[in-house]
C-alpha cells in the first residue's frame, strides 16, 4: 500500500479495508419458481485474479491498484511447524465418528511411503504423532490381561480340585466359549477392540462357572459308587435347570448395556453383548462338552486330604454355625441387611461421576 498516494486522495486504510471486506459478495437473491421446481438464486461477486482486485473502485474513480500492489501469495502464518531441527508443513487426519482409527493409520503410513519415492532427496515425509500407537499399546495390554486371567483361572481350578485330569475339563471348555464368542463378534460385525477384549477378560472367570459346577456334580455323583456315563448323565440333569438359570440371569443383567442411549450407549454397546455371548455359550459348552469330557476323562473318585482341604473344612463349620445363627433370628438377619442396603443407598450419593476415569497417554 502507496500511504502517500493514499492520503493524497483523501483516503484512509480503513476505506481501503471496507472496501476488501465487502468484495467478496455471497448473498441470496430470491428464487425463480415453476410448476415442477424451484431454484434458489444467490448473487456472487468472486475475485479471483489480481486485474479484479486492482479494479475495484475505493471512492469516486480511485481504484485500488492507483493506490497499492496486488499480488497473490500466502496467508501470513499465525504460527510455524519444525520437525527434527528444521521448518515443515504439517497436515492434520480427522477421523471421521464411523472411522476406523487402526485402519486409517495403516492407510496414512502407506500412502506416506508412496509419496516418500517421488518427493525431492532434501523433503521428507514421515507421522509425527499418531493416536493409533496408545489404540495398539492398549489392545496390547488387555490382550496380556486376557492371557494371564486364562493362566490365573487354571492355576486356581488346579488349586482347589487337585487333579489334573478334572481340571482339563474347564480348560478345555473355556477356549471353546471364548473362540465361539469371537465367532459371534464377526458375525454381528464388531471388531476386536478394547471394550471387545475386556469383556473377554472378564467373561475368562465367568465362562468357568458353568463348568465347575456341572464338573463338581459329576465328581460328587463318582464318588457315591455311579460309573463314569451314569454320573455324568445323572450329574448334568440335577444341575441342568440351576445352570440355566444362572446363565440366563447374568445374561439379562449385561444385554441392557447394549441398548443404553446417547455416548454410554455406543462404548458399552459391545462390551454388553460380548458378555452376554460369552455367557450363554458357557452354559451350552457346560451341558454338552463337560459331560463327555468327564465321563472319559475322570478316574474313579479317591479321597485326597491337604491343607486346603482343612481349610475348606473349617469355613464349612464356621458357614453352618453363622448360617443357624441367622436362622435362629431371621428378623435380626433382615433387619442388618435392610440397615446394609440404607448405608449403600446413602453412600452412593457421595461418590464422584464421570464418563471414564482420567488416562495417562504419555
Amino acid at each position: 500500500v502507496n500511504l502517500m498516494q493514499l492520503a493524497a486522495r483523501g483516503l484512509s486504510l480503513s476505506d481501503l479495508s471496507a472496501v476488501l471486506g465487502d468484495a467478496a459478495l455471497e448473498s441470496p437473491a430470491g428464487a425463480l419458481s415453476s410448476d415442477r421446481q424451484s431454484l434458489q438464486v444467490r448473487t456472487t461477486a468472486a475475485l479471483r485474479t489480481t486485474e479484479e482486485i486492482e479494479a475495484l473502485t475505493i471512492a469516486g474513480d480511485v481504484r485500488l491498484g492507483d493506490v497499492a500492489q496486488v499480488t497473490l501469495g500466502p496467508e501470513p502464518g499465525a504460527s510455524i511447524l519444525r520437525a527434527n531441527g528444521q521448518t515443515g508443513i504439517g497436515i492434520g487426519i480427522i477421523r471421521q465418528a464411523n472411522g476406523n482409527t487402526l485402519e486409517i493409520s495403516e492407510a496414512v503410513r502407506q500412502v506416506v511411503a508412496d509419496l516418500q519415492t517421488v518427493l525431492p532427496d532434501d523433503v521428507q515425509m514421515f507421522v509425527t504423532s499418531d493416536s493409533a500407537d496408545f489404540i495398539k499399546g492398549s489392545i496390547h495390554e488387555v490382550e496380556i490381561a486376557l492371557a494371564l486371567s486364562v493362566l490365573i483361572v487354571t492355576a486356581v481350578i488346579f488349586l482347589f480340585l487337585r487333579d489334573a485330569r478334572a481340571t482339563l475339563i474347564p480348560v478345555i471348555a473355556m477356549p471353546v466359549a471364548l473362540v465361539g464368542t469371537l465367532a459371534a463378534i464377526w458375525l454381528v460385525g464388531f471388531s476386536v477392540n478394547i471394550m471387545t477384549l475386556l469383556a473377554l477378560v472378564l467373561a475368562t472367570g465367568l465362562v468357568v462357572d458353568d463348568a465347575i459346577v456341572v464338573l463338581e456334580n459329576i465328581v460328587r455323583r463318582r464318588s457315591e459308587g455311579m460309573g463314569a456315563r451314569a454320573a455324568a448323565v445323572l450329574g448334568t440333569q440335577q444341575v441342568f435347570f440351576a445352570v440355566l438359570a444362572t446363565t440366563t440371569t447374568l445374561a439379562a443383567v449385561f444385554i441392557p448395556l447394549s441398548f443404553l442411549p446417547g455416548q454410554t450407549g455406543g462404548l458399552f454397546r459391545e462390551f454388553g453383548f460380548t458378555l452376554a455371548i460369552a455367557v450363554l455359550l458357557s452354559s451350552i459348552t457346560a451341558l454338552t462338552l463337560c459331560p463327555v469330557l468327564a465321563a472319559r476323562l475322570l478316574r474313579p473318585h479317591a479321597e485326597r486330604r491337604g491343607i486346603l482341604t482343612s481349610v475348606g473344612d473349617a469355613l464349612s463349620r464356621v458357614y453352618a454355625a453363622t448360617l443357624r445363627l441367622c436362622l435362629a433370628a431371621p428378623i435380626l438377619s433382615v433387619a442388618v441387611a435392610v440397615i446394609f442396603a440404607l448405608l449403600a443407598v446413602a453412600s452412593a450419593g457421595s461418590l464422584r461421576q464421570e464418563l471414564t476415569p482420567p488416562e495417562d497417554r504419555a
